[in-house]
C-alpha cells in the first residue's frame, strides 16, 4: 500500500508543463490585452507606441491583425491584412498607448498559422522606453507527465489484480 502515495509523489514531480505558440485557424481569432509594459531603458524620440509580430503563414493564408487603444470595441489604431509566407511587422503610430495598456486581436481569413511572437514598445515623454515582447502559448500536458500517469495506471492495475 505504500507504492501508491510514492507513485502520487513521482507523477506529480514529473509533470512539468510545456507550451506551443498560437495555431490559427479560419475563423479563429486570438486576443492579447495587455495592463503594463516594463521600463526597459531611455529613448530620445517622440512620444510613440509601437507594436510588431512574428507570424508563420503558409501560402494561400490570409491574416487580419487589429491594435486597440483600450478595449477591441474601439476603432483599431492599427489594421491590416497579409499572405506573407513569413510575417514580421513592426509599426508605430502617433500617441497610443502611453498609459501602457491596449489590446491587439488577430483573426484568421482564410488558411491557418502560426502566431510566434509579439513585441510592444511605448515611447513617453522623450526620455522613457516601455517595452516587452510576449510568446503566447497554450499550456500542453508534458511528456513526462502523460508516461507517469501511464505508469501509474499500470501499477494501480497490477495491485489490483494481485489483491482478487
Amino acid at each position: 500500500m505504500k507504492t501508491i502515495p510514492v507513485l502520487l509523489v513521482m507523477l506529480l514531480g514529473l509533470d512539468l508543463p510545456l507550451h506551443s505558440q498560437i495555431g490559427l485557424n479560419a475563423g479563429d481569432a486570438y486576443t492579447y490585452e495587455f495592463t503594463t509594459l516594463p521600463r526597459s531603458g531611455t529613448a530620445f524620440s517622440p512620444p510613440r507606441g509601437c507594436f510588431g509580430f512574428d507570424m508563420s503563414i503558409p501560402a494561400g493564408a490570409q491574416v487580419r491583425y487589429e491594435a486597440f487603444e483600450n478595449s477591441v470595441a474601439d476603432v483599431p489604431w492599427l489594421s491590416g491584412e497579409t499572405t506573407d509566407a513569413r510575417q514580421s511587422l513592426f509599426t508605430c503610430g502617433g500617441q497610443v498607448w502611453r498609459d501602457l495598456q491596449g489590446v491587439v486581436r488577430f483573426t484568421m481569413v482564410s488558411g491557418s498559422a502560426q502566431l510566434n511572437s509579439i513585441q510592444f514598445e511605448v515611447l513617453v515623454n522623450f526620455d522613457a522606453m516601455y517595452s516587452t515582447s510576449v510568446i503566447p502559448s497554450v499550456p500542453e500536458p508534458s511528456v513526462l507527465g502523460l508516461v507517469g500517469a501511464g505508469f501509474m495506471a499500470s501499477r494501480v492495475f497490477r495491485l489490483l489484480r494481485r489483491h482478487r
